[in-house]
């Protein structure tokens, strides 16, 4: 029995060790809930920077419309 103890252990370990590298080691370890999540936020930062040249344009349309206004009444 107690032969089969460390060779047990080893065996183990080599089993495991290919995920322990994809975990820990140089290799990129895919996680569907967090892409999800990037992709979210990709989507929203998408929409915020729509919204904020849209209003940037108005607000310059409104500008240039008192202006020309005030520039017609010289």
């Amino acid at each position: 029995m107690n032969f089969y103890k460390p060779l047990l252990t080893i065996a183990t370990v080599l089993a495991f060790a290919p995920l322990a590298h994809a975990q820990f080691g140089s290799g990129i370890v895919f996680d569907p809930t967090q892409s999800a999540h990037a992709l979210q936020q990709i989507e929203q930062g998408s929409q915020i920077y729509t919204t904020a040249v849209a209003t940037r344009n108005q607000i310059v349309a409104g500008w240039r419309r008192l202006y020309n206004a005030a520039d017609a009444e010289e």
